[in-house]
């Protein structure tokens, strides 16, 4: 598979095309950032680290059934993967759930709780 332009660079990946238009190669950097952007810095090997646990983590997610990105890791810090569509996540308009469960009812309820 041949890798072609990039296609997108954020502040741990990289995305680039490939030969095949449906599939993308990530490569993981070792740069790191702190306090919201205002240290940077690298930390050696981080990618690689960062390539073994996302692979890790979508095949323990297949084994359970749920399908994922993944099609093959590349290398230590490049692993290939199916196009998706991101769905953008705002913190402003985001809802979290929680269980909570009565002190004298034997049911749980659900409240949405915005943020």
């Amino acid at each position: 598979m041949e890798q072609k332009e990039q296609l997108y660079e954020g502040k741990a990946k990289k995305v680039f095309a490939t030969d095949n238009h449906e599939l993308v190669i990530v490569d993981y950097k070792d740069d790191a950032t702190a306090f919201n952007g205002l240290k940077k810095g690298t930390i050696k090997g981080k990618g690689a680290i960062n390539n073994r646990m996302t692979n890790y983590l979508m095949k323990v997610l297949e084994g359970k059934g749920v399908p994922t990105h993944l099609v093959e890791e590349i290398d230590d810090r490049k692993t290939v993967v199916k196009k998706v569509d991101i769905i953008p996540h705002h913190p402003q308009q985001s809802s979290r759930f929680v269980l909570q469960a009565p002190r004298h009812s034997g049911r749980q309820r659900t409240e949405m709780l915005h943020s």
